[in-house]
């Protein structure tokens, strides 16, 4: 067995090398937090080393709080976002955000969304004043909305052109049926293509607003002036928001069996093993982060060096965890022949 063989013999050279000195202490920095008259939670960490400023606000804003008829709605709420505010169109929004060399990024996981930019300190103001506008006075123009959402349906048509992607939406519904944690963060044909501007609007209305946020500033700040700024900035934020969405239990899990989604033609079977995980605020996520890393997380990890290094059936094949706030998806394979499909998933 070469795996075999190859094990043994890094075991030799590891046996043959100087003993370690003593492992780095790593210092992680400790957020300074303060909170806002307006219930807005601020964490600063401060870095001096680089005149520069990186900006986020995270909110309880993710696709978990879809309505069951609007999939998709959280995460197309969040692109729509940064394309301009009532004040400003896109086309000035851009124009503002070149003026001092930033970008604003906005978007939305299952659990949360976020809008960040970083800038240099010397347009820490004005970064500020873009970054707050887009957060507190979307504009949801109805061409913004059009055009995002023709883009979202030409990208999940795309997805049945990808045999990956079809088993990244079957996977997590085998396991979770159609719960938030079930359902794709893209939605549907149908779903997207039933969202309108008025959609978003309630949707921002419902889950965005200072009391269920944080605004996070990392760089080269102190306290005094991350203070001065949240204060001018976001202290006059208001808004009333839903209590976060209520996540039903995942099932049982089932005993191991195949589920084969057909695609005729198809150069490649997407090879991928799927069970439930741990929530993010397990004790267990830093052990399991260092055990998938020999598992199935890095290029020499043993899922890789098996499909790939000694039997040549993929380019690629991997494992990980995904951590929600009411559970998780635990994922392996990868990419495989399709005439191998058979031994491969024997591998796996």
């Amino acid at each position: 067995n070469p795996y075999t063989a190859d094990f043994e013999a890094s075991q030799e050279w590891r046996k043959s090398q100087p003993a370690p000195g003593p492992a780095p202490v790593l210092h992680l920095p400790t957020p300074l937090e303060f909170t806002l008259a307006n219930g807005l939670k601020v964490l600063l960490v401060e870095n001096h080393a680089l005149p520069v400023l990186s900006a986020e606000v995270v909110l309880r804003a993710g696709s978990a709080n879809d309505p069951d008829t609007k999939s998709g709605l959280a995460t197309l709420t969040a692109e729509v976002m940064s394309d301009g505010t009532v004040s400003r169109d896109l086309t000035q929004l851009a124009n503002d955000e070149e003026r001092i060399g930033a970008r604003i990024q906005s978007g939305a996981t299952t659990d949360s969304g976020t809008i960040s930019m970083e800038m240099l300190t010397s347009h820490t103001t004005e970064g500020l004043d873009l970054l707050a506008d887009v957060a507190q006075h979307p504009g949801f123009r109805n061409e913004d909305v059009d055009r995002r959402r023709k883009q979202r349906l030409v990208r999940i048509a795309q997805e049945t052109d990808n045999v990956q992607n079809m088993a990244l939406r079957v996977g997590p519904k085998l396991l979770f049926g159609d719960t938030p944690y079930g359902r794709s963060a893209s939605g549907t044909a149908e779903s997207v293509g039933s969202i309108a501007s008025a959609d978003m609007t309630a949707f921002y209305a419902s889950h965005y607003g200072p009391r269920d946020s944080a605004l996070v500033l990392a760089g080269d700040l102190t306290r005094a002036q991350a203070e001065s700024l949240a204060g001018k900035y976001f202290g006059n934020w208001s808004g009333k928001t839903e209590a976060a969405a209520t996540i039903p239990p995942a099932a049982a899990p089932q005993p191991s069996h195949v589920v084969i989604v057909d695609k005729p033609g198809a150069p490649q079977s997407a090879l991928l093993a799927f069970g439930v995980g741990v929530p993010a605020n397990s004790p267990d996520v830093e052990t399991l982060t260092v055990m998938n890393y020999t598992l199935g997380g890095s290029f020499a990890s043993r899922i890789n060096m098996n499909l790939r290094e000694v039997h040549g059936y993929t380019y690629g094949a991997s494992s990980s965890f995904t951590q929600y706030r009411d559970g998780g998806l635990f994922r392996a394979g990868g990419l495989v022949r399709t005439d191998v499909t058979a031994p491969a998933a024997k591998e796996l």
